[in-house]
């Protein structure tokens, strides 16, 4: 697993992915590792879902969520995840914030801005 972070004013973003075996990706549908994923992102921490959909990028399956939850020191925060299936690689896009605050256009831009280039 690959991380990439950075905090902008209070919001934290992020872009994670992980390489998986080709044949652990081809046994099982995408949605199924898609929301196993979402899943285990979820439940990692201690959060709740609000809101999801599908959605793709260039044709490769992907989900978005909104989770509420809670940080070791009670604060409440809201974090967005868009999920993408690339071949046999796993894209995790996401951002947190407080509760109470309302995500900056820079955050969409950064939503808006990821992008995959795929090799043959």
């Amino acid at each position: 697993m690959y991380s990439f972070s950075a905090d902008n004013n209070g919001e934290y973003i992020s872009v994670i992915y992980s390489d998986y075996p080709p044949e652990a990706i081809s046994s099982q549908e995408p949605e199924t590792t898609l929301a196993r994923s979402r899943d285990g992102f979820v439940s990692s921490i201690k959060g709740h879902i609000v809101s999801e959909a599908q959605i793709a990028l260039k044709g490769h399956p992907g989900k978005i969520f909104m989770v509420n939850s809670t940080t070791d020191n009670l604060k409440e925060i809201q974090i967005q995840a868009h999920l993408y299936l690339v071949n046999n690689r796993l894209y995790q896009i996401v951002a947190i914030v407080a509760k109470d605050k309302e995500y900056s256009k820079e955050v969409a831009d950064f939503f808006q801005s990821f992008d995959v280039t795929v090799h043959q």
